[in-house]
C-alpha cells in the first residue's frame, strides 16, 4: 500500500473528537462514510412515493413565505375576476383578462414576490401569451430615443 492509501485508511478511521469547555463533556463522533451516505434511484423513488414524505413536503411548501404570497395574489386576484365577470358586462372578455392580469402583476409589484425585473418581463410575456400581438406587448418597454 502506498503512503496516500495508508493516509485515506487513517482518515476514514478517524473519530472527530469535540471538548467543550467544561471538564468532562466530550462527544465523540463517528466519521461519515460519504459514499454509504448517497442514495439509490429505488431509494429516492421510494421516498417519493411514500404519502408521509410528500405530506411532509407540501408542509414545507406551505411555509415558505414565496408560495404563501403567490397563494395569496392568486386568491385575491381570481376573486376580482369573478366580481368582473358579474359586475363588468360590457367589458369584453380580453379586456377582463387583461385587466386581471394587471391586477396580479401589480399585487406582485407590491408583495416583492418576485424581483421587480422579474415581474416587469412577466408583464410582457402574458400579454403574448393571453394572444397580444408581441410588438404591441413590448413596446412599452422601448423609449423612443432607443427606437
Amino acid at each position: 500500500m502506498s503512503n496516500d492509501d495508508d493516509f485515506q485508511d487513517m482518515l476514514n478511521n478517524l473519530d472527530i473528537v469535540v471538548e467543550s469547555m467544561e471538564e468532562g463533556h466530550t462527544i465523540i463522533t463517528p466519521r461519515v462514510d460519504h459514499e454509504s451516505r448517497g442514495k439509490t434511484l429505488l431509494e429516492l423513488q421510494k421516498e417519493l412515493l411514500d404519502p408521509d414524505a410528500r405530506q411532509h413536503a407540501l408542509y414545507r411548501l406551505y411555509l415558505n413565505p414565496t408560495f404563501r404570497k403567490l397563494i395569496a395574489g392568486f386568491a385575491i386576484v381570481s376573486f376580482i375576476h369573478i366580481l368582473l365577470l358579474i359586475f363588468a358586462t360590457t367589458l369584453s372578455t380580453p379586456g377582463r383578462n387583461v385587466f386581471t392580469l394587471f391586477l396580479l402583476i401589480i399585487y406582485l409589484w407590491v408583495s416583492e414576490t418576485f424581483p421587480l425585473p422579474v415581474t416587469a418581463l412577466m408583464a410582457g410575456v402574458a400579454l403574448v401569451l393571453l394572444g397580444e400581438d408581441r410588438d404591441l406587448a413590448f413596446a412599452s418597454y422601448a423609449a423612443d430615443s432607443v427606437s
